[in-house]
């Protein structure tokens, strides 16, 4: 005759089911050897996760240009709508008031992620603008913001003038359009009026429309 041992264990009971903790879970992933494309389908799972707590699109939207395409959007730490577009980045305001930065128009574009910040400069004076984002990772607006900006800088070269004072010739394009604009910047109190700076400025042009094709 065959006995069979009986095991009154907790983990022996009809509809037992062992206590999962954050350690226990750990350990089974962290043995299983996960297919490649279920990994990275476990990626954009998480990845839209943060997107949805941290990158929550804005309820409005700015008045576009046409053809102008939307590229991403999020609401601010402070509640403020922001949109990144194919040829700008807005930044919303009280009463759906909308401030328009063209990618061509900002002088640089820089994220720092411990405070969560993206810093814009731009081309006109030292205007400086600081969007403060929930989070330290980097959204998808900060990369397409600075894959934009990237983009639009074709080509800049030193001018040289008299007295050592220099100057910046700058070849900026709209990212998708044709459209070329040469942005001048001038040191060293260098005179935009001074016929010298004038001529320099314009042989730079001509040089760099020779040579690239622009």
């Amino acid at each position: 005759m065959v006995t069979r041992e009986s095991r009154t264990g907790p983990e022996t009971r009809k509809g037992y089911r062992p206590a999962l903790n954050s350690s226990t879970m750990l350990n089974m992933t962290s043995s299983v050897e996960w297919p490649a494309g279920r990994l990275r389908a476990l990626h954009r799972v998480r990845r839209w996760a943060y997107w949805a707590l941290h990158e929550r699109p804005p309820d409005v939207l700015p008045p576009l240009a046409r053809g102008e395409r939307v590229l991403a959007g999020l609401v601010d730490a402070a509640g403020a709508p922001v949109v990144a577009t194919t040829v700008a980045i807005y930044l919303g305001g009280r009463r759906d008031a909308w401030r328009r930065l063209g990618w061509v128009e900002l002088a640089s574009v820089s994220w720092q992620p411990r405070p969560g910040v993206l810093h814009l400069v731009g081309l006109a004076g030292p205007e400086a603008y600081q969007v403060r984002l929930a989070g330290t990772a980097r959204p998808r607006l900060v990369a397409l913001a600075l894959e934009q900006f990237a983009a639009s800088v074709l080509i800049s070269v030193p001018v040289w003038l008299d007295g050592g004072r220099t100057a910046a010739v700058t070849a900026r394009r709209v990212p998708g359009s044709r459209e070329v604009t040469w942005v001048v910047r001038l040191r060293d109190r260098a005179d935009a009026e001074d016929p010298e700076v004038h001529g320099r400025v314009a042989a730079a042009i001509r040089q760099i429309r020779a040579e690239t094709g622009l």
